[in-house]
């Protein structure tokens, strides 16, 4: 792995210590109420080196999860 990809984990999981330590002490579902547009549920942007792991991760998984994947990320 090179050392741009490296950093980039390293800082993608600080973020992610970050945001648990955050929710750990809050509440964990956005307060929806009339009106609500159903923000939690929307697409949403990931930077080409998530993209890059995330897919890394999948080509790891048996062709019956990756199956299974697809057809949730369908629903």
């Amino acid at each position: 792995m090179n050392d741009y990809k490296k950093h980039t984990l390293a800082l993608n999981k600080t973020i992610d210590q970050v945001i648990e330590s955050y929710y750990s002490s809050h509440k964990k579902q956005a307060p929806c109420q009339k009106g609500c547009a159903s923000c939690c549920s929307q697409f949403f942007e990931i930077s080409g080196t998530e993209f890059s792991i995330i897919s890394s991760h999948i080509e790891t998984l048996t062709p019956m999860a990756q199956t299974i994947l697809r057809i949730k990320s369908e629903e």
